[in-house]
């Protein structure tokens, strides 16, 4: 089997991820916490231990009637500077609310649903919250 040289031709850091599978908030917490690519638009230092309340608010509005009050970088901006996230696979395909069980909560012995988290609209949300970090620097997206 032949060898290939892989050269990297960016002089910053590199982030990848995976397997995001529609959890915007476990998303947020790899970029804000994790890789440090992003923070809230309104804080000059990240802080973990702050639960972003209004994001839940947010997430909950229904964009499919022009809605003007869903802000779709959810009060996040891009604090990376020349940082790239790489994510690998499976953006979307979150828990639908017709299953009765789900990867991260599994159906327990008492029968009822998990209780997974389900916003209208979250596949198209999550990919609005990407695609601007994706442009910075005029950067072309390629689909």
């Amino acid at each position: 089997m032949p060898f290939y040289q892989t050269e990297v031709m960016h002089n910053g850091p590199i982030f990848a991820l995976s397997d995001i599978h529609g959890d915007i908030h476990s998303f947020i917490v790899s970029l804000r916490d994790c890789a440090k690519v992003i923070k809230k638009a309104n804080e000059i230092e990240l802080n973990p231990d702050i639960i972003d309340l209004d994001i839940k608010r947010n997430l909950n509005i229904n964009i499919s009637d022009g809605n003007d009050n869903y802000d779709s970088l959810l009060g996040y901006e891009w604090s990376g500077g020349n940082s790239y996230v790489v994510i690998c696979g499976d953006i979307i395909d979150p828990y639908r609310p017709q299953k009765t069980t789900c990867s991260k909560h599994p159906r327990p012995s008492n029968g009822m649903p998990c209780n997974c988290i389900y916003y209208p609209q979250l596949e198209i949300k999550l990919l609005l919250f990407i695609t601007p970090f994706s442009l910075k620097n005029g950067t072309k997206l390629n689909f």
